[in-house]
């Protein structure tokens, strides 16, 4: 069909479509007898849609005498267990079993604004508690669900001194299954030079000769990756666009792809709902899968390694499940607290593998600098791939010193990156190649929300990868966590759902570690004039939990509150920034060695990151702090290009590493205050500064928790840390809706085995 460029990729097909059978008076003028090509394609199309919605899914048939022998990964009973909800101590928790130890439980309390006095820390008692009361539950028995084979159906999983049974078979036995197959295999039937015999079973006129393109083949793996038992084709809506999902206009030949591996293949692939196909063997999918690629040998050409940088503890933890990962054929979601060391830890266990000939590694824009001179560090060469000549030339004149190119053929001897916003126009180019190649996919709490077109790139090149690394700081963008799913169904050995959501959210390599940073979160009320306070009883709505005397306040009644919040959270965050300057020793440098040298690490001049809602707040905050005295050069914006309304002497950076020692070592200037939007939170690091003031501004998750990184870091030097967040007006009420996002990733934080500091 047509291809549009999105996100209408198939308008004009639709178009033509619905003009072909649609919009025709039949009183005025008669429909000719002999139908056009076109016009018999749609209407044996509209038939087949109408006989799929109305009728049962077809049978495979008879049985064959063909057998497929084949053993369910060890870890899918975690999923077929899926969450245990318990009660213990007037507290709700959910335990889970490790997908990577049967014998080991995880505990998390269950996310809600009522259970979140618990959300930090479980105590040990707690612990085990919940964990005896679900071990209760598996000694009565629970019944399977998130099956990886009809064989468990309806079957009773039990936990008996230890050992784990299904329907009263060990599971070491149970799991081992023969599947008797509807056809027996016939590769050759995924030769793509031989044409098709026959036209499609649901139309007279097309379908014999057909040959199916490489891309379309890739498309049809990408939607196979996995373990889970059901292969969905998107959906399209009315104007040409996904309903659910991105499109890349590979759609239409993908389905009819995968009916044709469905008559070869129905164990593989059946048509069970309206473009919908079931697995009824999964390790046959898999098998199919890997001949689709070709089973192919890497030549790996990286450089040597050559630094002498070693793990941290809580590196070497996750670095050695993530090994343990690749071993099993699983991709890894790699979740370690900002600041924490993650590019190192990835290069290492690329370095360690070796599995790939080429590496893809996609960030953010204001990380390229950082994750490059890392991959410097360790004697690889980082080589930034943009869409055209033009960005590649923009990147050039803005200062960029790291080599680019636009060529897609991509060079094994190199770590090729690419900015997030530029990955759906090299998605095409790349997925040929991605067989072979090791996907590295930076910050991927941003490629989680579904219907565009970064997210389906994303994931289309992910389902691909040869090697596949997920990494974040903050995978909770909001409060329903359920944007990980996709992304976690790479890396777990069995089916994802609702159900089992918590079990695969526990299996992300997550040894997470504070360092040995104390945080004081401090929340502060802003204080109001008597005038202000009048006026938002008076406009606040009625209801709960405003309880105002407006019953539905206009548009510009909300206008004038969220005005007059600001300028009071405002006052309030230049007030404290002001008095922080003036308390701010002369002496620094001996100031900081002795709070350094000190027990308590607390005490000492205070140096403020200041976060804005965006840019141009950030500069109204910067003239204000002035204007109360503060001197222009000591004031640092960061983020963005340089705005011409910012004052003369104010110091800005796009990015920077304001650390301790770069300071100490005058590689840095010794800033007193630091200001950065919001959205600007990654990819620098301000551990020179020594709390964070901010408003509650609209956000997600994880933009505050990254911000919230930039002075907590693993190199940090003054191991006390404030966060002070300033409330007035409006947002004293719409704070707690930030909460409930948190709640989410404080209930993953809770996971690991090992007590964490609170963070």
């Amino acid at each position: 069909p047509d291809v549009s460029p999105p996100p209408y990729v198939f308008r004009s097909a639709m178009t033509k479509a619905f003009f072909s059978a649609s919009g025709w008076n039949t009183r005025r003028r008669k429909r000719e007898t002999m139908l056009t090509l076109e016009e018999k394609m749609v209407f044996d199309a509209l038939r087949a849609c109408s006989k799929m919605l109305r009728l049962p899914a077809p049978d495979r048939g008879t049985p064959s005498e063909s057998v497929k022998d084949w053993s369910v990964h060890e870890s899918a009973l975690s999923g077929m267990v899926g969450s245990i909800e318990v009660s213990f101590d007037r507290t709700k928790y959910f335990v889970t079993i490790s997908s990577h130890d049967l014998s080991q439980y995880i505990v998390i309390p269950r996310p809600s604004r009522e259970n979140k006095k618990n959300m930090s820390d479980i105590t040990p008692e707690q612990r085990d508690g919940a964990v005896e009361k679900a071990k209760q539950v598996l000694e009565k028995g629970v019944k399977a669900a998130n099956i990886p084979d009809e064989i468990f159906r309806g079957a009773t999983i039990k936990l008996n001194d230890g050992e784990w049974t299904i329907n009263g078979t060990p599971w070491h036995e149970a799991r081992h299954v023969s599947t008797k197959l509807a056809k027996s295999v016939d590769w050759s039937k995924l030769d793509l030079s031989k044409p098709r015999d026959g036209n499609w079973p649901w139309t007279k006129t097309f379908g014999s000769g057909q040959k199916f393109r490489r891309e379309v083949v890739q498309w049809c793996l990408s939607r196979m990756a996995g373990f889970g038992n059901v292969v969905t084709v998107p959906k399209i809506n009315r104007e040409g666009a996904g309903t659910d999902e991105a499109l890349t206009g590979l759609e239409a030949e993908g389905f009819q792809y995968l009916m044709y591996l469905s008559e070869h293949f129905p164990d593989a692939l059946w048509p069970s709902k309206p473009f919908t196909f079931e697995t009824r063997c999964i390790a046959l999918r898999k098998e199919l899968c890997a001949k689709l690629a070709g089973d192919q040998s890497s030549l790996c050409e990286w450089p040597a390694w050559s630094s002498d940088l070693t793990l941290r503890a809580t590196q070497k933890m996750a670095f050695h499940e993530m090994v343990k990962s690749s071993e099993q054929g699983l991709s890894t979601f790699l979740w370690m607290l900002v600041g924490q060391g993650k590019t190192f830890t990835v290069l290492k266990f690329l370095e360690e593998t070796r599995n790939s000939r080429y590496v893809i590694w996609s960030l953010p824009k204001s990380a390229v600098g950082s994750v490059a001179q890392m991959i410097k560090e360790v004697g690889w060469s980082p080589l930034l791939l943009f869409p055209s000549a033009g960005l590649a030339s923009k990147y050039g004149k803005d200062g960029g010193k790291w080599p680019t190119t636009v060529s897609t053929d991509l060079r094994p001897d190199v770590v090729t990156l690419i900015e997030h916003d530029h990955l759906r126009t090299l998605a095409d180019s790349l997925a040929s190649q991605m067989c072979d190649t090791a996907f590295v996919f930076d910050e991927v709490h941003k490629a989680m929300q579904s219907g565009t077109q970064r997210t389906a790139s994303a994931l289309r090149l992910a389902r691909l990868a040869k090697q596949l690394v997920a990494l974040t700081g903050t995978p909770i963008v909001d409060k329903s966590g359920y944007g990980l799913m996709e992304w976690l169904k790479l890396c777990v050995p069995f089916p994802v759902s609702s159900s089992n959501f918590w079990v695969a959210a526990n299996s992300m390599v997550t040894h997470l570690n504070s360092g040995e940073v104390e945080v004081e979160d401090i929340e502060t009320q802003a204080t109001e004039t008597k005038e202000e306070r009048d006026y938002f009883k008076k406009h606040f709505p009625s209801r709960a939990p405003w309880f105002g005397k407006t019953d539905t306040p206009s548009r510009e009644e909300w206008l004038k509150m969220r005005e007059m919040t600001m300028a009071i959270s405002d006052r309030s965050i230049i007030s404290t920034a002001v008095e922080m300057y003036r308390k701010h020793p002369d002496d620094w440098r001996e100031d900081h060695y002795s709070i350094v040298g000190s027990k308590t690490h607390s005490g000492g001049g205070e140096r403020p990151l200041i976060v804005a809602a965006d840019q141009e707040h950030g500069v109204r905050l910067v003239h204000a702090l002035v204007q109360n005295g503060v001197k222009s050069s000591d004031i640092l914006l960061v983020g963005g290009t340089r705005p011409t309304s910012l004052r003369t002497g104010v110091g800005h950076e796009k990015t920077i590493h304001l650390t301790e020692q770069r300071v100490l070592d005058d590689e840095e200037k010794p800033y007193k205050i630091v200001v950065a939007a919001i959205r600007n939170c990654e990819g620098y690091s301000l551990t020179w500064m020594t709390c964070l003031i901010t408003g509650s501004y609209p956000s997600n998750q994880a933009s505050r928790t990254q911000m919230r990184g930039r002075i907590n870091r693993l190199d940090a030097q003054r191991l006390h840390k404030r966060y002070y967040m300033v409330l007035a007006g409006v947002t004293t009420i719409t704070h707690r809706h930030q909460l409930a996002a948190k709640l989410m990733e404080d209930a993953l934080r809770a996971a690991p085995a090992k007590k964490k500091r609170k963070s």
